[in-house]
């Protein structure tokens, strides 16, 4: 028959045997670049076309909808016209469709929305203390678990784990434990049990579910309604499985409800166990490496004809994979796995080399090397921009690529977690809704009036906020308040420029309004509007410039998790937005950006997850160092009870094996050309080995090639920049000839990074309070009362203390008032602890200074100033300078560190020197939330070490050396990270 001929037009022996498969189980195991994507949608068609099954009888379902529009447009271009449509879904919406029409049966309703990602995580945060919470909602960072939290309850419901059965265990466990191991993990079981609970009731009683709902729900309506599950079955008595390795516990329950194991199995599940990259969203590997002990009778097709890279690449492929037996299909079932490369058009000659590796001396030499590479392929016309693509382990190796392309003039498109939040258009959204939350805060304000909006000039701008640091005031309460404005004429600031900090405020003020009367996606639409934002990308995008698409449609997907906002909040407030703003882009997106972009002719710049399922003719593979790729693992360390989920014993060798897995799916998108890569010195202290996966692919021996050197002309043009944004204009601190005096606190942060301490110091851009600073404060003042009476041999009772520390309490910066009443009665009881100690402590130590002013000379023109917490003197004569912290450190050895690091003692031991001639016998940190105390004896090496530093930050300071330092632990945490354009937590 003509129709089928065509359906089987073109295909391998191991394709055709899967696409004619008849009635029963069959698993295609189809290896990359093997034509997956054809052998499924060429089955679906052959079932239609030989009237095996009809249109609507056939159920397929993907992972994702592009893959869902793919299989739709190539099934609609085979079968012939007229058919009726085939249902091919995502699990997830398969699931709301079958929840939507039986929603009653459950007790819900039918129009209840689904929360993910970050208005999940807004939404735990509003409701985290109605949860039976203790040691997973700690005080000194009450929302610290709240992403561990969801992901946990998330692996439960992957696992198919009812709130009802985990509490069960989680009792009886609690019930018969005996050692003091077993009583502290079935507490924390327990805990976890409870919150589980609370949290699906709290969900469901707001008319929200969870993604993991749409199928534990599914699952739970197919085993409780028989008349629903013969229903389904009949409807669909054809089901296909795309991506069968990164189906999770859940997902495989319902395919064996729906195609029960030897009465009605028409399945069909297609697969590759060397591409299961998804452990961490809960798939499970177990599926289909057992799928033949769960459908005995299936049959199995190995299909190898690679149909995309050269033999060269995947012989060092299938090298590598090697290493991840026994628990891999081809060594548990005997299976043949090696591809074999067939040319095509597109690949005519698929024999020679085509892996390269190198080694780099610095990371600017690798990127250095890929951008000239890139540059002169295309210089010589044997490639296009668009022919290359970086790929990088993860978001924060992307940071380092996109700066060595933007340096080069090589465009660029960049694919990864939080692409989306770096686009300008995104970044000036962000910047006005931080500003509408919190217009006092003077880094969200400043961000805002700097931006391409209002354009206020940064010197006009740090004039302002100089006079409302003098006065103790905000920015925004210095422009709003007419006394306080007047009483800034003396800065002399430019008439224009004020008009225009005037006009945004009062903007702001009727955008608030709006906000709170109908949303907060209704203020941003307005603002966009009114200010011509919106105009003049429709206007480009008229003229069909890429770029404008590409902003029109972020900005459209942008609104929509806007309008996720206002349906959470439901009451039209808008002063959570900041929080649910941070956990958008800590969250990232997927995909991370329009996909406006994908054909345009530009460098891909990828991370390997965001990859899979595409491919390019060269490929660069960076970063491969020992600890970058494979990584270190990480996790949240909240884990289901043994009984309920599985278990894994060699955690490590697990997370090894993923990486590898992800490794492998890296190498094989290259089609012609593929290079390895790594540099040993990323710019620390640090000297970086090898990843171990090269040795694997290449077979590497023991010694290492030498390392290429980048050009000291190249080295130069690395620093060349042409960023405009407002904080990167230059700004002279210190004047030449004039004295430069510093605290502790600037020159750390310069050490930190110059840009912090350019935007902290420089333009004196505080941040608000935060519950911490308040709580660190109002700790440190009460101990200062009581280290004062001891100095002066004053008594002071416990009951003093106390009130000095209920005297000076602020309520600013906590989440709520549960959260402040909690903090604050745990202040009360460490006091306690503070004087206990402080009464039984052994040697006695006499206070002999509390607060002492100080300052050296570091040089002739700079010098260090500030105050000792305390200085203590025992019967010895012994001296030891003492600092008190609040951090949560309640572990030695991390005191120990924080000690030896420490640049505080450090200064405080030099100030010592300076005025007494010698140093201190000893450098303490007290940590008031623990009660340990650490000290350290400072010698020669370690005072020098630190003096080092110390004249770093004044040498780059006196330079005017701003540039930022982006690391993605450090930017996390920092407080400017928002408005920072350099920062790598975006």
């Amino acid at each position: 028959m003509a129709e089928t001929e065509s359906i089987l037009s073109n295909l391998n022996p191991e394709q055709l045997r899967a696409v004619t498969h008849g009635k029963g189980p069959l698993l295609i195991v189809a290896g990359a670049g093997t034509g997956k994507t054809t052998v499924l949608t060429r089955r679906i068609a052959w079932l239609i076309a030989t009237k095996a099954a009809r249109p609507e009888e056939l159920l397929a379902l993907t992972f994702s909808d592009k893959a869902s529009r793919e299989m739709e447009e190539r099934v609609d271009a085979l079968v012939p016209y007229g058919y009726a449509p085939v249902n091919i879904l995502t699990f997830h919406a398969f699931g709301q469709r079958l929840f939507e029409e039986h929603a009653l049966r459950l007790g819900l309703a039918p129009d209840a929305k689904v929360l993910s990602g970050a208005p999940l995580r807004l939404f735990l945060k509003k409701h985290l203390f109605e949860l039976p919470l203790k040691k997973f909602r700690p005080l000194a960072n009450p929302d610290r678990h709240v992403a561990d939290l969801i992901q946990h309850f998330s692996r439960a419901k992957d696992e198919a784990i009812t709130p009802e059965d985990y509490l069960k265990v989680a009792r009886a466990d609690a019930a018969s434990a005996v050692s003091e191991a077993e009583l502290g993990s079935a507490a924390e079981q327990l805990e976890l049990a409870e919150a589980y609970q609370a949290y699906d009731a709290i969900l469901h009683r707001e008319g929200f579910m969870d993604h993991g709902d749409q199928l534990m729900l599914m699952l739970r309506l197919l085993r409780q309604e028989p008349l629903v599950l013969e229903k389904t079955r009949q409807e669909f008595p054809w089901i296909l499985v795309d991506e069968f390795q990164d189906t999770n516990t859940v997902q495989f329950e319902l395919i064996k409800l729906l195609a029960p194991p030897g009465t009605r199995d028409n399945l069909t599940v297609v697969g590759d166990d060397d591409q299961a990259i998804y452990r961490f969203r809960g798939a499970s590997l177990a599926n289909i490496l057992d799928f033949k002990a769960a459908y005995k009778n299936a049959e199995t097709v190995v299909v190898t004809k690679n149909y995309r890279s050269k033999q060269d690449i995947l012989e060092c492929a299938h090298r590598l994979i090697q290493f991840n037996n026994p628990e891999r299909l081809e060594a548990r079932e005997n299976l043949d796995k090696r591809l074999q490369a067939v040319a095509t058009p597109a690949n005519p000659d698929i024999s020679g080399q085509a892996v390269f590796y190198q080694v780099f001396d610095q990371l600017s030499s690798e990127l250095a090397d890929l951008s000239s590479r890139i540059s002169q392929a295309v210089a010589e016309g044997k490639r296009s921009w668009r022919d290359h693509a970086i790929l990088v382990r993860s978001n924060s190796g992307a940071e380092a690529v996109i700066q060595e392309l933007n340096y080069r003039g090589i465009p660029s498109r960049f694919s990864g977690a939080r692409g989306l939040y770096r686009q300008s258009e995104i970044r000036l959204c962000l910047g006005f809704l931080r500003a509408l939350a919190n217009p006092h805060d003077n880094l969200v304000l400043f961000e805002f009036l700097v931006g391409e909006v209002y354009r206020t000039p940064v010197s006009d701008l740090k004039a302002l906020l100089f006079r409302a640091s003098a006065l103790n005031k905000s920015l925004y309460q210095l422009v709003t308040r007419t006394d306080l404005t007047r009483a800034g004429e003396d800065t002399e600031l430019d008439p224009e420029a004020f008009e225009r900090v005037e006009k945004a405020l009062s903007d702001l003020a009727r955008f608030e309004q709006l906000a709170r009367e109908k949303g907060v996606a209704a203020a941003l639409y307005q603002f966009l509007t009114e200010s011509g934002v919106i105009s003049r990308l429709l206007a480009k995008n008229g003229a069909a410039l890429p770029a404008a698409e590409r902003q029109v449609s972020n900005l459209a997907r942008f609104f929509e998790k806007i309008k996720v906002y206002d349906q959470v909040e439901k009451s039209g407030s808008y002063l959570s937005v900041i929080g649910y703003l941070d956990a958008l882009i800590e969250e990232g997106d997927d995909p991370p950006a329009s996909e406006a972009e994908l054909d345009a002719d530009a460098v891909s710049v990828s991370t390997v997850h965001m990859a899979k399922g595409l491919e390019w003719p060269v490929v660069f593979v960076v970063g491969l160092e020992d600890q970058h790729f494979p990584t270190s693992r990480r996790g949240s360390g909240l884990n289901l009870p043994a009984s309920l989920g599985p278990q894994i014993h060699d955690e490590r060798a697990h997370h090894i094996a993923e990486e590898r897995r992800l490794y492998y799916v890296a190498i094989t998108r290259a089609q012609q050309e593929l290079r390895l890569s790594y540099a040993r010195d990323h710019g620390g202290k640090k000297l970086w080995k090898r990843s171990p996966f090269l040795q694997e692919t290449l077979n590497l021996g023991k010694d290492e090639a030498p390392a290429l050197k980048l050009s000291q002309a190249e080295k130069l043009h690395r620093h060349a920049t042409s960023d405009g944004h407002p904080l990167k204009e230059p700004l002279q601190i210190a004047l030449p000839g004039e004295p430069l005096r510093l605290s502790y606190y600037p020159i750390d942060d310069y050490l930190t990074c110059p840009l912090k301490y350019k935007i902290a110091h420089g333009l004196r851009l505080k941040p608000p309070a935060t519950f911490s600073i308040t709580y660190g404060n109002v700790m440190h003042k009460a101990v200062q009362e009581f280290n004062k009476a001891g100095m002066e041999g004053r008594p002071f009772s416990l009951e003093d203390l106390k009130k000095a520390y209920t005297e000076g309490w602020r309520s600013e910066g906590f989440y709520s008032r549960e959260h402040e009443e909690e903090r604050f009665q745990n202040g009360l009881k460490r006091l306690e602890s503070f004087y206990e100690d402080e009464k039984n402590a052994q040697p006695r130590r006499q206070p002999i200074g509390v607060e002492s002013r100080f300052e050296f000379k570091i040089s002739p023109l700079d010098s260090v100033s500030g105050r000792m917490d305390r200085v203590d003197r025992d019967a010895d004569g012994r001296v030891t300078v003492c600092d008190y912290k609040t951090s949560n450190v309640h572990d030695v050895k991390k005191a120990e560190s924080e000690v030896a690091k420490s640049l505080q003692l450090a200064i405080y031991a030099l100030a010592w020197r300076g005025s007494h001639g010698v140093l201190p016998d000893l450098v303490e940190l007290y940590f008031l939330e623990s009660g340990i105390r650490q000290s350290l004896k400072p010698d020669q090496a370690y005072i020098e070490a630190k003096e080092a530093e110390i004249k770093l930050a004044f040498k780059g300071i006196r330079e005017a050396r701003f540039e930022a330092k982006p690391d993605f632990q450090t930017c996390k945490f920092c407080a400017y990270g928002q408005i920072c354009p350099d920062s790598a937590a975006l």
